[in-house]
């Protein structure tokens, strides 16, 4: 029965009979719902057949969604993948009014979204997904961990090194050189106000994850956006859309304290990091441990000046135990420089690197 409604759903869409074709469609799903006559590739037929039936974006994706879930021949896979793409590619007339902050432009009728998209691959959780937004790949620090150098995937370059050039761990953000610019940028657009908006992630192998903007009553930074999507098929950093297909965040596993509700990070807290970093000028060596781009590590001493840690130059650096010529000195007075109690080695303090 489920399998002769399918037959005619189908092809009920395909005569033009929208309406009745959906019914059919849905039948069809239904009745497997009881008796679990159809395979997987069925099932997503039956749900590609009712994206057809609707010109609803939300709908759509919410189809195509649920095929991808149940398709189990690659060929179809990658055939939903390309619709879903199509559809999330934004158009230009899903750009917000001129009256508006400017946002970022798209420089074509419309952009694909795979090309805009990258895999890290060596995270320090896992594989995960970095976003062109603005000029520049953006990820979460979570993804990059203390790394400085990355391997990421690209839809049509392959694999290539990417270099971490600053991170923001209270953003829960990081910015990636790769050796390759994408031709367009995606529209941006910032989310507020207190209706549930649909929103969708997209990871680099085409998993789409469908959710909704969360309203809460609870404090929290203006960077964070709270979702009800609660889980992501890898690391993070997935590009998170409005229901106007516009990028509105980088999705995180940052979740609240009593729920399991995943938050994004703004694609404003984004943009923000981007501008703080081309207004340095790319200036000092990215520090792994808190993000800065140090001028004492870029000035060969040992340590970042902002958090302390060790940087590159220090395994050259001769240490000698007590009692020899003791280069080191803890405690005594503070820095000239920054004020710190941190000690000193050779004269220079250990948190800025400056003169003792």
């Amino acid at each position: 029965m489920s399998l002769r409604a399918l037959e005619m759903g189908i092809k009920a869409v395909q005569m033009g009979s929208r309406a009745e074709g959906a019914r059919l469609l849905r039948y069809a799903l239904k009745q497997d719902g009881r008796s679990a006559t159809l395979d997987g590739d069925q099932r997503a037929t039956a749900y590609i057949g009712l994206a057809e039936t609707t010109d609803d974006l939300a709908s759509k994706r919410g189809y195509y969604a649920a095929a991808l879930q149940h398709a189990r021949d690659p060929g179809l896979s990658a055939e939903i993948r390309a619709r879903l793409g199509a559809l999330i590619a934004p158009a230009r007339s899903a750009m917000p009014p001129a009256s508006l902050p400017p946002e970022a432009p798209a420089s074509s009728a419309s952009v694909n979204v795979a090309l805009m998209v990258a895999r890290v691959l060596d995270g320090a959780y896992g594989a995960g997904t970095a976003v062109f937004v603005e000029g520049m790949w953006v990820t979460t620090r979570h993804v990059v961990g203390g790394a400085a150098r990355l391997t990421v995937e690209l839809h049509q370059h392959g694999q290539m090194v990417a270099a971490v050039t600053a991170s923001s761990p209270d953003h829960d953000l990081a910015l990636l050189s790769i050796g390759h610019t994408p031709p367009a940028s995606l529209p941006t657009a910032a989310l507020h106000g207190d209706r549930e908006t649909p929103l969708i992630a997209l990871a680099f192998d085409g998993t789409v994850t469908l959710g909704a903007y969360r309203p809460t009553r609870r404090t929290m930074a203006a960077h964070w956006l709270p979702t009800d999507i609660k889980a992501l098929p890898d690391a993070g950093g997935d590009p998170l859309f409005d229901d106007s297909n516009r990028l509105v965040g980088i999705m995180t596993l940052n979740t609240a304290r009593n729920a399991d509700h995943l938050f994004a990070v703004t694609v404003e807290a984004a943009r923000a990091l981007i501008a703080a970093y081309r207004q340095s000028g790319g200036a000092g060596v990215y520090c792994p441990s808190c993000g800065v781009r140090s001028a004492a590590l870029a000035a060969g001493y040992a340590y970042c000046e902002r958090c302390g840690a060790v940087g590159a130059a220090a395994p050259a650096v001769r240490r000698s135990l007590p009692g020899s010529d003791q280069p080191y000195r803890v405690g005594g007075a503070p820095c000239a420089t920054c004020g710190a109690m941190a000690g000193s080695y050779k004269g220079r303090c250990l948190r800025c690197g400056g003169a003792a």
